[in-house]
């Protein structure tokens, strides 16, 4: 509090947002093989990863984690788009993220289960037997070991029995095969023509392939398209990769920043590098 007159608080929001990631292969750049249960394309492997995510406690975490630091925290529905871009509405609409919206948590969760008693019918709420493993962050990041735990106990739920032990230096391991899923922060750097996600081809963690997705981001990647093709893609994408249940975004982080009262030209952007891009403007006042 006696420093309270010396500090100023800047908030906004960062292109930068929470989601959870299947590991479906292998890993771009690795000979590390997948094998576990979300393996291939199969439709074992697409309803089992569709019953993780179903269980995935993403409203949970945002009332109990978020929105005590930011009240005003939305779901995020778009791995496309954030909530406050000009296509967020229309893609959330057409794209099937509904199934992964609809009804109570509770209700997800059974049908959850259903899809996991398919191929594992001894695996109940009761005694999950489905084993994974999360990678998600270090122990002494509380956010996340609370994150994790929520999930744990969600996806219990639905019959999975969910490996949470936190990992330091993490981020060394996004494509390590032990792991069967993973959900971090993807930081944009740059407003780029192909959106928010990564390529599914260098940036490609989780080992996904999908010939219409390599296609499109060729494509994107390759030549300038209007605003309206570029919704048109964006939707093709986020249509399969709901369909194929592969990702899941959570929420946007917000951003807060202290600085001094008397530093001028302190004007955060949603990009990384967030605080310091215009350092050169900053100054003193006298």
């Amino acid at each position: 509090k006696a420093m309270a007159p010396a500090v100023k608080i800047i908030g906004g929001d960062q292109a930068v947002y929470e989601h959870v990631d299947i590991r479906t292969g292998t890993a771009f750049g690795t000979t590390d093989t997948y094998n576990g249960v979300f393996a291939g394309n199969s439709q074992k492997a697409i309803d089992l990863r569709t019953a993780v995510l179903l269980a995935w406690p993403r409203e949970e975490i945002i009332e109990k984690i978020v929105k005590p630091i930011n009240p005003s925290a939305q779901l995020m529905n778009s791995l496309m788009y954030f909530n406050s871009e000009p296509g967020y509405k229309d893609i959330i609409t057409k794209s099937g993220v509904s199934k992964f919206t609809e009804g109570t948590q509770a209700s997800r969760n059974a049908k959850a289960l259903a899809l996991v008693q398919k191929y594992f019918p001894e695996s109940t709420a009761a005694k999950p037997t489905v084993k994974i493993k999360l990678l998600f962050g270090a122990p002494s990041n509380t956010r996340r070991v609370s994150e994790a735990a929520l999930a744990k106990a969600s996806v219990a739920q639905a019959g999975f029995d969910m490996d949470v032990t936190p990992t330091s230096g993490w981020s060394s391991f996004t494509k390590d095969a032990k792991y069967d899923l993973a959900f971090f922060a993807w930081v944009k750097s740059a407003i780029l023509q192909r959106g928010n996600v990564g390529t599914y081809q260098e940036q490609n963690y989780q080992g996904y392939s999908n010939p219409e997705i390599e296609k499109i981001y060729t494509e994107l990647n390759g030549k300038l398209l209007t605003q309206a093709e570029i919704a048109d893609r964006f939707l093709k994408v986020e249509t399969i990769l709901m369909k194929e249940a592969v990702s899941l975004p959570i929420f946007q982080h917000p951003a807060v920043n202290g600085v001094s009262s008397k530093l001028m030209g302190v004007a955060p952007s949603p990009l990384s590098p967030n605080l310091v891009w215009n350092l050169w403007d900053w100054y003193f006042k006298a």
